[in-house]
């Protein structure tokens, strides 16, 4: 192993971040509102929580769709 890596019986080990929700832009506001007519509260539920990650709005819509449907 090289010698950069320490000690590997080290038990220091950085903690895992964690998925940081962020605030949605008014622009996403506004499209998940419109978006909301045609679809379940759970389907919107999923795709705020899923942009609030970080995802685009089609990867949160594709990603809704499969996990709770229309």
């Amino acid at each position: 192993m090289p010698k950069h890596y320490g000690d590997i019986t080290s038990t220091k080990l950085m903690p895992k971040r964690k998925d940081v929700a962020t605030k949605l832009t008014a622009e996403q506001e506004k499209m998940l509102k419109k978006h909301s007519a045609s679809h379940s509260l759970k389907h919107m539920t999923a795709m705020r929580r899923l942009m609030k990650q970080g995802r685009s709005f089609s990867q949160a819509h594709r990603e809704a769709t499969a996990m709770v449907g229309k």
